[in-house]
């Protein structure tokens, strides 16, 4: 029926989702008689236990194949305008809660790259003192290479993870100038 077709359009796009994440983003009120519908039929969908933020959460995730198809069928009927906004409303809650490395992957997701950018440049320190450099390096790579031009301390940082990762002092330098 329409409701839970609108709901699985417009879940499709998380990584993982909850009642009250489809409350506070989208303002679903019955996501969960509509989880209850799907997880009763079976449709490709997941339920889990995970601890959240020192709690235990349930979260639900769709099959990898049935969320593509989704995410396809929902690309067909939407303007890409309204795609975007739907994925970029998705990342700027995620930002409001401080959960950047969600909210940077959805501002990429969404195409909105100074965003994205800007987010990486503020945690930039944050993530390389945890070790985190391969999830950073992924981040630059799905950005534009000339929105990274444009910003010298991006430019910087970009290098020093160029020094980090591989220890290519040519490369790093190489950008720099």
């Amino acid at each position: 029926d329409k409701p839970v077709k609108e709901f699985l359009l417009l879940t499709s796009h998380f990584i993982y989702f909850t009642p009250k994440l489809c409350l506070d983003v989208f303002g679903i009120t019955n996501a969960i008689d509509i989880l209850d519908i799907l997880l009763k039929k079976n449709i490709f969908i997941t339920k889990n236990l995970i601890i959240l933020q020192d709690k235990p959460e349930v979260i639900y995730t769709y099959n990898d194949y049935f969320k593509r198809f989704l995410q396809n069928q929902q690309s067909k009927t939407l303007p890409k305008d309204d795609l975007t906004k739907s994925i970029r409303t998705i990342a700027e809650y995620f930002q409001n809660k401080g959960d950047y490395d969600n909210a940077i992957s959805y501002f990429l997701q969404a195409e909105r790259f100074d965003e994205a950018l800007k987010l990486i440049s503020d945690i930039y320190v944050d993530f390389s003192q945890i070790g985190d450099l391969q999830k950073i390096d992924n981040w630059f790579s799905k950005l534009p290479e000339e929105l990274i031009l444009n910003y010298p301390d991006t430019v910087y940082l970009q290098a020093l993870l160029v020094l980090k990762l591989n220890n290519d002092l040519k490369k790093a330098s190489l950008l720099i100038n």
